[in-house]
């Protein structure tokens, strides 16, 4: 919890950092829908998840931010929450299935990049993010409560071609290091597993409509988390695991 505290603590703080400029300034509000799975392909009682979920995103975005007029801070944050169906087994092997289950998950981000180009405008960036879902399998009688916590570096670049005062099409390509992970499973009194090898990939194409003051966006995404084996704790262990969320967001823009 401490972790959780300082993330989101760097994120308050940075927020100063990034409006200390009048220009620049770029707010976005979206609501997301999207499908959701995660499979525990290799085991030898394989499990899944498969769900949905709905929510929304804020997206603050500052240029002129340290290095001059083509660099650019953005600061993220989203909510999600829906429904899952579960189809696996009990920890004795018993064939089990569960539906219904609450699903939520909480994402932080801070990015920093450049932009190169005018025509077509190249813009790398790299950052640090923050990811914990909420899997609530104990409102089934034969089920426990699971959280899963990532830190992870983003790095990615967006390609934009149009023009901010009419319309801007935005390609984005991201790949996410996950430096450190940890799984909570609310079995007796709670086992925590340390993840330490993992990756995740996403991508966007974001087509927005500027209308003076304000602009019209739509974004379907795609995300992608590849987690390796944890330790093992108590002769328990996290599995290779497949996240997979696919969808769209919808929003204005300031």
């Amino acid at each position: 919890m401490r972790k959780v505290f300082m993330v989101v603590g760097s994120v308050l703080l940075a927020f100063p950092l990034f409006a200390y400029q009048d220009a620049g300034k770029k707010l976005e509000i979206a609501l997301e829908g999207e499908g959701y799975s995660y499979r525990e392909p290799h085991m030898d009682l394989p499990i899944s998840l498969k769900g949905y979920h709905v929510g929304a995103s804020v997206t603050y975005t500052q240029r002129g931010v340290y290095g001059g007029s083509n660099s650019f801070g953005v600061l993220e944050g989203r909510f999600l929450t829906g429904k899952t169906d579960y189809d696996g087994y009990l920890m004795n092997g018993t064939p089990s299935t569960a539906d219904d289950i609450t699903n939520w998950y909480i994402e932080l981000r801070g990015l920093y990049g450049l932009e190169f180009g005018r025509v077509v405008r190249v813009a790398p960036y790299l950052g640090i993010g923050y990811r914990f879902l909420s899997n609530n399998m104990d409102e089934d009688a034969s089920g426990y409560r699971r959280e899963s916590t990532y830190y992870y570096m983003p790095i990615g670049a967006n390609i934009q071609v149009g023009s901010a005062d009419n319309l801007l099409l935005t390609l984005n390509g991201e790949f996410d290091w996950m430096f450190y992970g940890n799984q909570y499973s609310g079995i007796a009194y709670g086992i925590n597993n340390t993840q330490d090898k993992g990756f995740g990939l996403r991508g966007g194409i974001k087509l927005e409509k500027n209308f003076g003051n304000m602009g019209l966006f739509v974004e379907p995404f795609y995300r992608f988390w590849k987690i390796q084996n944890s330790d093992v704790v108590s002769g328990l262990y996290e599995p290779f695991n497949i996240s997979r969320e696919y969808g769209a967001k919808v929003g204005i823009s300031f």
